[in-house]
């Protein structure tokens, strides 16, 4: 098991970013978790969105960053 950072972050829809000028929003501040790999991190992350925002997972950015171990 390793130490993974992870944050999510909302895309706006086109019709916002057009008409709006919106950017995008976060949705899980950076929180670390452990996991075997960066997608089960991903994983963990997409778990902690909240439900509000379940659902739109085609707008959904999740952003990894792995911690390794000195001499890994």
């Amino acid at each position: 098991m390793e130490l993974y950072l992870v944050a999510v972050m909302l895309q706006p829809t086109k019709k916002q970013r057009d008409e709006d000028g919106a950017v995008p929003t976060i949705v899980v501040n950076a929180t670390a978790v452990i996991a075997k790999d960066e997608a089960s991190a991903g994983a963990k992350a997409l778990r902690l969105v909240p439900e509000e925002h379940q659902g739109k997972d085609d707008r959904l950015d999740v952003r990894v960053l792995p911690f390794r171990a000195p001499g890994r």
